[in-house]
């Protein structure tokens, strides 16, 4: 993938709700007008700012001996598609802005970890691409075992589909083990979690100078996980202790901030392993606060600052006064306008509340392991025959869900092939009606007579999934 292709998947990352046209595949899938609805409260509930996380008992030295350092050679960075004409879709958090919160950075307490230096850099000035462009500096990190180089690290994950590499920024928290990062470099933002998370403080050309690190927690935004608002693209980990020691004790932690004026000098740290680069040296771009994301519309907007690091740099700390994180590199805009621009969100009180659950080690709030709910499941007319009376010409599935789901939809004939597949993606909490007129979904051929065979699956953010099934008979 090219340096200007954007950083994510080319999943459409705000998703819409969802009519499919009776015309085209004769079926749809529609919140109905009367429903009477309603989100579950969870006893983490928040509005908004209701965080989503996963709190697992990791076999440490399992996830050690899976990363291999053959697969983490092979490892690939994250990509992520940012269509900015979605951006459209955005809605006003109200509950995100707030008072200004700041976390001090924290020294490491072994001897000999408090050089505050930035030692032997190679640096290279970002060119003027166009009239209203954002100068920067790219510096290369040659000694990254030394504080605070070494709070900056290499995160190694699985996805459902690869083994990833992200970047990401040891923060100060009362359980000295947090990891801050982007939110896709935790969640798939369509209801996944990614696993066998490793983190290496300080990482260069294959080498731990502060030892690898396992996860036993993961938390991100509820916008991200649900759908995939990069205004809200920012995670945290928990990392299990080494040795006995938190990972704050061994390489001390840079502060974080909250709630900032967004015109700030940032130094943007990154692992970036697309081309040119290749993941294995850390680097850091300094700009000044250069441009919000377009276009305009409900805040925080994310914000754009020059850097022509690519992907692999992603989740890596934006710094303010060489102490505090107030952002992460997010995404790119596939765009000429915007070449060498890092698009990062401002942290507000979403990213706080992700912030807390994870420094308090999720104590206090209540891990969601309730799948979601499917009630009211129902099927008329039944039987319905094709083309006959109007009124019997086609029959409605209808269902409910409690919560905010990933929904799909399959019906299927006696010898399993399926004949009707709907796929919404992230539905609210609400009361549907599919329609079927009992034509195959591909080639819009009539069905055969016969009983056939529904299922409503049902994921919630949090990767909890249940299902419903029932049956409805066609005539001729």
């Amino acid at each position: 993938m090219s340096r200007k292709d954007p950083l994510l998947s080319d999943r459409a990352p705000f998703r819409r709700a969802v009519v499919l046209a009776a015309a085209l595949i004769l079926a749809a899938l529609i919140p109905s007008a009367a429903s009477n609805a309603s989100p579950s409260l969870r006893a983490d509930t928040k509005g908004a700012l209701r965080p989503v996380f996963r709190k697992v008992q990791v076999d440490r030295r399992e996830v050690k001996q899976y990363w291999t350092k053959r697969r983490m050679e092979r490892a690939r960075p994250l990509d992520v598609a940012f269509d900015i004409d979605d951006a459209q879709e955005w809605t006003r958090v109200p509950k995100d802005a707030g008072e200004p919160v700041s976390v001090p950075a924290t020294v490491p307490t072994t001897a000999g970890r408090t050089d505050l230096r930035v030692e032997d850099s190679v640096s290279r000035t970002g060119e003027l691409f166009a009239a209203g462009s954002i100068p920067f500096t790219r510096t290369e990190i040659t000694d990254t075992a030394v504080f605070p180089n070494v709070t900056h690290g290499k995160l190694f994950i699985s996805t459902t589909d690869f083994d990833g590499e992200c970047s990401a920024t040891v923060v100060s928290s009362e359980g000295q083990d947090v990891v801050w990062t982007a939110g896709h470099c935790v969640h798939d933002g369509s209801g996944d979690f990614h696993s066998d998370f490793l983190f290496v403080p300080g990482y260069r050309n294959g080498t731990a100078p502060e030892g690898e690190w396992v996860y036993d927690g993961v938390v991100t935004t509820h916008e991200w996980a649900s759908a995939s608002d990069f205004r809200f693209d920012v995670g945290a980990l928990t990392m299990a202790p080494n040795g006995g020691q938190e990972i704050e004790e061994v390489v001390g932690a840079r502060g974080i901030q909250f709630n900032q004026s967004h015109l700030q000098s940032y130094r943007s740290f990154g692992h970036p392993a697309a081309p040119p680069f290749d993941g294995e040296k850390m680097f850091v771009c300094t700009s000044e606060f250069g441009v919000f994301a377009p276009p305009k519309g409900p805040g925080p907007r994310p914000m754009g600052i020059g850097c022509d690091m690519t992907q692999g740099s992603s989740g890596g700390g934006w710094v303010v006064g060489d102490e505090f994180v107030q952002s992460v590199n997010s995404f790119f805009i596939n765009r000429p306008k915007f070449e060498d621009v890092m698009f990062g969100p401002q942290l507000g009180n979403v990213a706080l509340e992700v912030y807390d659950a994870a420094s308090a080690g999720f104590s206090g709030v209540l891990e969601d392991t309730r799948p979601p709910k499917i009630t009211g499941v129902s099927d008329k007319p039944d039987p319905f025959t094709p083309n006959g009376d109007h009124r019997k010409d086609k029959t409605r599935i209808r269902f409910s869900t409690d919560e905010q789901a990933v929904l799909v939809l399959t019906i299927k004939s006696k010898s399993g092939k399926t004949v009707l597949k709907v796929t919404p993606g992230t539905q609210p909490a609400a009361s549907f009606v599919v329609t079927w007129g009992g034509r195959h979904f591909e080639t819009n051929n009539k069905v055969k007579a016969g009983t056939y065979t529904y299922k409503i699956s049902a994921k919630d953010d949090a990767g909890n999934s249940s299902s419903k099934s029932g049956k409805t008979t066609v005539r001729r």
